[in-house]
């Protein structure tokens, strides 16, 4: 029996909480650190991650075993948790909007733009147009 194949490659976005800018400079590693680990733990590639201070963009190749609200809820769930213990100890907050947005888009379209960091395991060959990270931003 053949194996089955599948690429699904996907673009997601979301907000903080009222699109407070609380993705700081102070923290933005340790935020996309916590996003990059849960990604891992679900079996996700990690292509691209990066963003502002109100915003989050992750760019991923996403097996068939987890849908997209699953990896959304784990990955804003484990990191808002995270985060929030950590702002709560110095008397500030951290949370993330309910809602997302995720587009697909083929892996020729792959050209990391320069707010959101290509991750070292991604092949050299993907390149997402500007206009495909940029549109939501």
């Amino acid at each position: 029996m053949r194996r089955s194949k599948s690429e699904v490659y996907l673009h997601f976005v979301w907000t903080t909480y009222q699109r407070l800018p609380l993705v700081t400079p102070q923290i933005e590693q340790s935020v996309y650190a916590l996003i990059q680990a849960e990604a891992k733990n679900c079996r996700v590639e990690v292509l691209a991650i990066g963003g502002m201070p109100d915003h989050v963009h992750l760019v991923v190749k996403k097996p068939t075993t987890i849908s997209e609200a699953q990896l959304m809820q784990r990955v804003k769930g484990v990191s808002s948790t995270a985060m929030r213990n950590e702002a709560a100890a110095s008397g500030g907050m951290f949370r993330w909007q309910e809602n997302y947005g995720v587009f697909s888009f083929h892996k020729a379209q792959f050209r990391p733009s320069s707010g959101v960091r290509p991750q070292p395991e991604a092949s050299s060959r993907l390149e997402p147009t500007a206009a495909l990270l940029g549109r939501t931003g």
